[in-house]
């Protein structure tokens, strides 16, 4: 047991070394954006975030028709994107070492994804109901 748990923690400590940046874990696409790396942001989250809306529409869909099959597909499908998007953040973490300039902020980038999400969101959700 005591060489399952050393190696779980020496995995863990190669996968999170200290002398990363680990805002992109959490932050992910908001994380680029707000440094202006714009086009690493779409290569690498626009589809997931579409699949994400997918997913949602078809939640909504099979709630609204009390179909069973696709409303656990759309459960599923929500959980998969969500875990696929951290994995994509922690492949992200690894690849960049270096912190991005301190003058290269921008506020705007991270409120047009958040915004354009939300009516994603919002659109694929009632699409998905009305359907």
């Amino acid at each position: 047991m005591n060489r399952l748990s050393d190696s779980i923690a020496k995995f863990g400590n190669r996968l999170l070394e200290p002398d990363f940046n680990d805002r992109i874990l959490l932050g992910g696409p908001l994380w680029l954006l707000w440094y202006g790396n714009w086009r690493e942001a779409l290569r690498n989250y626009l589809p997931l975030t579409f699949l994400f809306v997918t997913a949602c529409s078809l939640l909504c869909y099979g709630l609204g028709h009390r179909n069973i099959i696709l409303f656990q597909l759309g459960n599923i499908g929500i959980i998969v994107c969500l875990l696929v998007g951290f994995a994509i953040n922690i492949f992200l973490y690894r690849r960049w070492n270096k912190t991005p300039d301190e003058a290269g902020k921008h506020i705007v980038l991270p409120l047009l994804w958040v915004a354009g999400l939300f009516l994603l969101l919002s659109g694929g959700i009632w699409l998905g109901s009305v359907l």
